[in-house]
């Protein structure tokens, strides 16, 4: 077993000692949705950790949860209707997404639902920021809509946001080695898509010459999450090797600490899990077609599930047959 880290330590203590987190959501429950059932989800820590097998359902979770809440402060709300049309192949009806939060000493229930074409409860829903983080962020910056264009043509920065010393801190010590600038620019071809800037050693470089690795944890650490916001991360390892997956929810488990924001990300990884406390982890399981959650999950037993290989929590030896026999 990992080693807990100081940041987890410290949120954990915070978390126990009842402090902060004025609005946090407590619960879901998804119904009439891709397989989904009405089976509950619980939010039991400020960082929750969603894992499962490919369709098992972790990013319906996300998108449920990103459609609790309207926008605060002139943001655009998402809307389940986004996140679950209706297609020539899919017809949602009698769906419901029931929701339990808290708002300072308030609980409060809540669903936004879908009896037969309309999604109904849209206004009815409590305000608070959210950021959803899909996994477009892991595409070349080259492979993205309009970035081609930029780099054929003859271009110039026309602005850019530099990274303050906190965050390139956190940027250099989650990539594991020292960043001398990074920031998100802008071109005179198009000042509505942000380009990741980065250099090391005198060696300036941009998303366009940068590993996926780079731009991931780059563009993660640009968002400026808001205070008592809800972060939704799908597959927060993608593209990290494990010192960096471990790193990245050591820094995040700080900023949530400092700005009472609340992390939901889905992950396939045993690093993430190992950071994290039993409390923050819930596996999704399918047995004959029924969906079931998990919470408090060992790592070794979520990788147990989604391989062919079993993961065992120790190894047990013996001095013979006739122990192993007895054992």
């Amino acid at each position: 077993m990992a080693k807990i880290s100081s940041q987890i330590r410290l949120l954990s203590k915070r978390w126990d000692n009842g402090q902060g987190w004025p609005k946090r959501l407590e619960w879901l429950e998804v119904n009439g949705i891709r397989g989904w059932t009405g089976q509950r989800i619980d939010f039991s820590y400020p960082i929750t950790a969603i894992v499962g097998e490919n369709g098992s359902g972790k990013s319906t979770i996300l998108q449920a949860a990103a459609a609790v809440y309207l926008g605060e402060d002139g943001a655009e709300p998402w809307f389940a209707s986004e996140f679950f049309p209706d297609t020539a192949w899919d017809q949602v009806r009698d769906a419901r997404i029931g929701f339990g939060y808290r708002e300072g000493t308030n609980r409060k229930e809540g669903s936004v639902r879908k009896p037969t074409t309309r999604w109904l409860g849209n206004q009815e829903r409590p305000k608070r920021h959210v950021t959803y983080i899909d996994l477009s962020r892991i595409q070349p910056v080259s492979a993205r809509v309009g970035y081609l264009k930029i780099a054929k043509s003859r271009h110039t920065e026309a602005s850019a946001r530099a990274f303050e010393k906190e965050r390139l801190s956190r940027f250099s010590h989650v990539m594991g080695r020292e960043y001398d600038v990074a920031k998100m620019a802008l071109t005179n071809i198009d000042e509505s898509r942000q380009i990741p800037v980065i250099g090391q050693k005198g060696t300036v470089y941009s998303g366009f010459h940068q590993g996926s690795g780079e731009i991931t944890v780059a563009e993660l650490l640009e968002a400026d999450f808001q205070k008592y916001s809800l972060v939704l991360i799908d597959e927060i390892e993608s593209s990290l090797h494990p010192r960096t997956q471990r790193r990245l929810i050591r820094e995040l488990a700080e900023i949530c600490r400092e700005r009472d924001i609340q992390i939901i990300l889905t992950t396939h990884s045993p690093f993430i899990l190992e950071e994290l406390p039993l409390e923050a982890r819930t596996f999704i399981l399918q047995d004959d077609g029924v969906k079931k959650t998990v919470p408090g999950v060992s790592a070794m037993f979520a990788m147990t599930q989604m391989d062919d290989q079993p993961h065992p929590e120790c190894e047990l030896y013996v001095e013979d047959l006739a122990a192993k026999v007895m054992t």
